[in-house]
């Protein structure tokens, strides 16, 4: 049986998440059906990411076994004339035997997109329309300095309990954070300008990085102190920390795999 990988890119606002339910429309469901309607069986895709509902992707990975003898790098031209327009396949390839989408990454990029508005109400200001659903409305503004700071001390491997919603039945909460970024961008052609925080890790906890982004606004918006995200690290208690952030503003960026899958795995 063969092994195919696929980069996918899609906007997550009108599905249940990545992973397939009954009755509810999520992205695996979605391309699992125009998977079998292409090879003519039915498979099981497994994906690196769990995005959970109204999460988006720029180079979610996903991998694949079938017997069908369409050449790796069809699939996405085949996939992309039955798919949805808010989901497609950026590269499709032929993996090596045994590879799994999931295990075989070694680290995760998530981007998390505000757009801070000042006194203004987030959903009254230009561009509102356009952004909603695709990133953070913000009504406060930020201190992206003050962000960028307190973020340093998530940097490491860590005890993150504190930063896991619950419902999570993962063995360890202890994960490494290899970078953290704050920036501001100004998109020109929106008249807007976002916060974005891009955190890589060898691995995520259920919401991790909405908290995460969830407190570094607190503090870029003046309502927690500056060592509060450093707190709560060393608390592990998910109750001291805010509300996580909505997932509008959430993106699997990429997935980084070693050896020659490397080239072929980027967005």
């Amino acid at each position: 049986m063969r092994n195919i990988g696929m980069v996918l890119e899609y906007v997550g606002t009108a599905y249940h998440g990545f992973q397939i339910q009954e009755n509810a429309p999520t992205i695996q469901g979605t391309l699992e059906g125009a998977l079998e309607q292409v090879t003519g069986s039915p498979v099981r895709v497994v994906g690196a990411g769990r995005t959970d509902a109204g999460v988006h992707a720029l180079g979610q990975v996903v991998s694949f076994s079938t017997e069908s003898c369409i050449p790796g790098d069809r699939f996405a031209p085949a996939l992309n004339s039955l798919l949805p327009r808010d989901i497609r396949v950026l590269r499709s390839f032929e993996a090596p035997t045994g590879w799994n989408a999931r295990y075989g990454a070694i680290s995760k990029v998530y981007r998390y997109l505000t757009v801070p508005r000042g006194a203004a109400r987030p959903s009254l200001a230009a561009g509102a329309g356009v952004l909603e659903g695709r990133a953070n409305l913000e009504y406060r503004d930020l201190d992206v300095g003050s962000m960028r700071e307190a973020g340093q001390a998530l940097l490491g491997t860590h005890d993150f309990a504190a930063f896991c919603a619950s419902g999570s039945s993962v063995r360890t909460t202890v994960r490494t954070v290899k970078r953290l970024d704050v920036r501001e961008e100004r998109w020109d052609a929106l008249g807007v300008n976002l916060v974005v925080i891009e955190v890589e890790a060898d691995g995520f906890l259920y919401n991790m990085v909405r908290i995460i982004a969830a407190s570094l606004i607190e503090v870029g918006a003046g309502a927690s102190d500056l060592d509060t995200p450093a707190k709560l690290l060393e608390s592990q208690d998910r109750t001291l920390g805010p509300p996580t952030a909505p997932p509008s503003g959430l993106y699997l960026a990429r997935v980084f795999y070693p050896g020659p899958l490397a080239g072929l795995t980027c967005p």
